[in-house]
């Protein structure tokens, strides 16, 4: 168990200012967005605020909200990040809860957490302990460091010296986008990252599953498909407009089904976006802006084309330096394009909805393939080249063998979609959103609700498209004749 009872870094220089050093740029600028949690009072960055919870502080960049959540007068957890409540309600300032500050408060905090829909992490203080939570697929990622007890956004936040690679994982394969990290593991010997829907425990360091509940797939399997299709429209409409009436908006548009989905699931709230916009790169995100461009006109909305160039390789090293070397630099691309749009404000994105396809099942066959395969279900963490059977940690099967038993046993035929969520998009899109300092990346479809009522309907329907096309029937019929890309 670490120890925490002194300063856990000593008098060393955080890596993040070293790594802004490199580029010549202010480490506050270089690492906006992004926080620490520790037991020193001095912050990481000399910009970030600090607010002090429990036995910690909570340094962080100006650049993002806090909630402070109150049980009996008593501060009890703070959020960070942007997050709607279970009706829809945008969460700010400082939240009182009709709570006794006593040993049941941890589990309700949970309950109430599992109800949260947005990009953050929430950081409790209750009779039980300190823990830490994310949301329901790591938009808001958060990595530790079983050494010093340091938890951050990412390693060079949470280090205070050079990252102490691993010896089990080909890292240039991930750098060249040919695999990925997944189960936690993290390019740090001893580092972590907390896996979605996982509690961790401050003076343990132990992840422990909260979230699904052993009963939280039986409602939404009793429902018909036209009734899940209902709900999901109506969560997705919420959270919207949630997000629309709460901050200034963006709307990212483009030819696919996804964010069809969003504009019409909400369309008549749409004009709050202060922007709707299309990304050009070439010829196929051109197509992609020009059928947008006749969305957008169709229901009677501006749209705006936005052209970007190739990133240089000075960009991509702050890129990567952003995201604390855990995902390729294949996204650069996007930073120049949102370099470009208003500061400070929401991007609606729908990209949670490969659920509603079963991305994560297999393609090749005509039926859902067997969950409890166990050499499918790793195939599908999507590590690619960066493990090999020369190369790979010792413990890769038993770690998958746990989370995937860690699921309630209703559940667990559902592995490969929580795989999805919990192992594939916290490693992915999760750590690549601390790239984009420009604006804050949300996802209405990032609702614990929605993956339910997804998961409530069999893969191979979902595969056939069975809600995506549920959706746009009710919500867009007048669309119908504009192809997708």
């Amino acid at each position: 168990m670490t120890d925490t009872t002194s300063r856990p870094h000593g008098s060393g220089i955080c890596l993040a200012i070293e790594e802004a050093e490199k580029l010549n740029l202010e480490p506050a600028d270089l690492y906006s967005g992004q926080f620490q949690l520790s037991c020193d009072n001095t912050p990481p960055i000399a910009e970030y605020l600090s607010t002090k919870i429990g036995e910690r502080y909570l340094h962080h960049s100006a650049s993002l909200d806090i909630v402070r959540i109150y049980a009996a007068d008593t501060l009890c957890a703070i959020l960070i990040g942007v997050a709607l409540n279970a009706e829809g309600e945008l969460l700010a300032g400082d939240l009182k809860l009709d709570l006794k500050y006593d040993s049941d408060l941890h589990k309700k905090l949970e309950e109430i957490v599992a109800g949260f829909v947005g990009r953050f992490a929430v950081f409790t203080s209750t009779p039980s302990g300190q823990y830490v939570y994310t949301d329901t697929v790591g938009e808001m990622g958060v990595v530790f460091d079983c050494e010093t007890g340091i938890v951050g956004s990412t390693l060079p936040i949470i280090l205070y010296r050079p990252i102490n690679e691993r010896d089990d994982f080909l890292h240039i394969k991930v750098q060249k986008s040919l695999g990925q990290y997944s189960l936690g593991y993290t390019t740090d010997k001893s580092c972590w990252r907390l896996m979605p829907n996982h509690s961790l425990k401050l003076d343990t360091f132990e992840q422990a599953r909260f979230w699904p509940t052993d009963n939280a797939l039986m409602e939404p399997r009793s429902l018909s498909h036209d009734e899940i299709i209902d709900r999901i429209i109506a969560l997705l409409r919420q959270n919207t407009v949630g997000f629309l009436e709460g901050k200034p908006c963006l709307m990212a548009l483009s030819g696919g089904q996804d964010s069809r989905m969003l504009l019409a699931a909400s369309r008549d709230k749409m004009h709050l976006s202060k922007m709707i916009f299309g990304t050009d790169f070439g010829r196929i995100s051109g197509s992609d802006c020009d059928t947008a461009e006749i969305l957008a006109e169709r229901i009677g909305l501006p749209f705006k084309r936005i052209k970007g160039n190739k990133a240089k390789k000075w960009g991509k090293r702050v890129f990567l330096a952003r995201v604390g070397y855990a995902v390729n630099a294949g996204g650069t691309d996007s930073i120049k394009i949102y370099d470009k749009l208003p500061k400070d404000h929401l991007l609606i994105r729908g990209n949670v909805f490969g659920l509603t396809r079963a991305n994560d099942w297999n393609p090749k066959m005509d039926s859902a393939a067997d969950p409890s395969d166990v050499k499918f279900g790793m195939h599908r963490l999507k590590m690619g080249e960066a493990t090999n059977d020369e190369v790979r940690p010792d413990d890769l099967e038993d770690r998958y063998l746990d989370w995937r038993n860690s699921l309630p046993e209703l559940c667990r035929e559902n592995s490969l979609d929580f795989s999805f969520c919990e192992n594939y998009l916290p490693n992915s899109l999760g750590a690549r959103n601390y790239s984009h300092t420009n604006v804050t990346l949300v996802n209405p479809c990032a609702d614990r609700r929605i993956i339910m009522l997804c998961l409530a309907i069999p893969p191979l329907e979902r595969k056939h498209l069975l809600i995506n096309e549920g959706i746009l029937n009710k919500t867009a019929p007048d669309l119908a004749d504009i192809p997708f890309v």
